[in-house]
């Protein structure tokens, strides 16, 4: 309803941008402004600053329940695959870091194209 587009429109502005270090062993963080919160404009500030890949799109999206679920696009996948394991964890790390924060949940669930992540770290 109403009150939750206003909710949501009241934390536009800043939000915190996670990446890895230049060692791939901790994570950084940026603070960024976006015109909105939104789930595309996070994964294309995570681009951006070279934590994901380019032309990842987000598909779906719910916050529920302290909970995130979020599907992407296969590009997501072809990235980390890409990565060593170390780079791989950093990336995921990431991804869910500044979901976490930007949102203020426990959980972010993340699928590529409806399926679980592969990861060769699990």
């Amino acid at each position: 309803g109403k009150e939750v587009e206003k909710a949501a429109e009241d934390k536009s502005g800043a939000v915190v941008i996670y990446k890895g270090n230049d060692n791939s062993d901790d994570l950084e963080k940026d603070v960024v402004v976006v015109e909105s919160l939104d789930p595309q404009l996070l994964i294309d500030e995570m681009s951006k600053n070279g934590t994901l890949g380019e032309n990842i799109k987000v598909n779906s999206f719910k916050n529920e329940n302290g909970t995130i679920n979020i599907d992407v696009s296969s590009e997501f996948q072809d990235y980390i695959d890409n990565m060593g394991t170390s780079g791989e964890l950093i990336a995921i790390d990431s991804f869910k870091n500044t979901f976490k924060d930007a949102y203020g949940v426990e959980n972010v669930v993340i699928t590529v194209d409806g399926n679980g992540l592969s990861s060769s770290g699990e």
